[in-house]
Parts: C-alpha cells; sequence; structure tokens
C-alpha cells in the first residue's frame, strides 16, 4: 500500500498550546470474581493519539483539500510527517470518528485542528 507524505506546502510544525500526545494504551483489564482486576499487557503494537492545530492561509486551505479528500481518500489512508515531538518521520492517519475542523480566525486565516492517530 502507498503511504503518501504530508505535503510540503503544508505547516511542518502544529501550534504548541495545542498540541496534545497520549501514550498507547496497550494494557486490559479484566475485573475478577472477587479482589483487584487482573491487568496485562493487550499489545505492543498500540496506536498513540494526537490532537494538534496548525495554521493554514487560502492556499494552505486548497492544499489540505485536496490533500486530504482526494489523495487520503477522506482521510481512511495512513500518511507520513515529522512526529511533532521527535521531528523524525512516523506514520499517522485521521482519526475515523474525529475529522479535521477548520476554523476562520481572520479574513482568510484558518486555525486546523486535527484529531491523528501515530501509527507503530
Amino acid at each position: 500500500m502507498t503511504v503518501y507524505a504530508w505535503p510540503s506546502g503544508l505547516p511542518q510544525l502544529v501550534l504548541v498550546d495545542s498540541f496534545k500526545f497520549t501514550y498507547p494504551k496497550q494494557v486490559i483489564s479484566t475485573q475478577m470474581d472477587v479482589g483487584p482486576p487482573k491487568q496485562r499487557r493487550r499489545s505492543t503494537a498500540a496506536v498513540s493519539p494526537i490532537v494538534a492545530r496548525v495554521w493554514l492561509d487560502s492556499a494552505g486551505k486548497i492544499l489540505f483539500d485536496e490533500f486530504y479528500l482526494t489523495t487520503l481518500a477522506g482521510g481512511s489512508l495512513p500518511f507520513e510527517w515529522a512526529d511533532p515531538l521527535t521531528q523524525i518521520t512516523a506514520t499517522f492517519r485521521f482519526q475515523a470518528e474525529k475529522p479535521p475542523t477548520l476554523t476562520p480566525v481572520h479574513g482568510t486565516l484558518f486555525v486546523l485542528e486535527m484529531n491523528l492517530d501515530k501509527l507503530p
């Protein structure tokens, strides 16, 4: 499967005040008849949820629309981008239940909020 790259014409860095990284959920808990729940590691290949925002101008909005809607088939395909924490290239995908939101700020300036999964 082809993995596309985050377009170079879009912001490469996220807004620090909005960035949120969640460690992957790798533990499953099972309730016991008596005593505390039993916990075990479910998998070593879990996704790490990320919330990030970037500024876009009108040209960036057009580029993002093309990337998200066409290239990534409505956000269903993975893409490579520099991890906001390490700046090392990693594979991400958009969370299906939380599509990106675009908020107009002023004139042709927008804030794009993305809920992503960093794939193992």
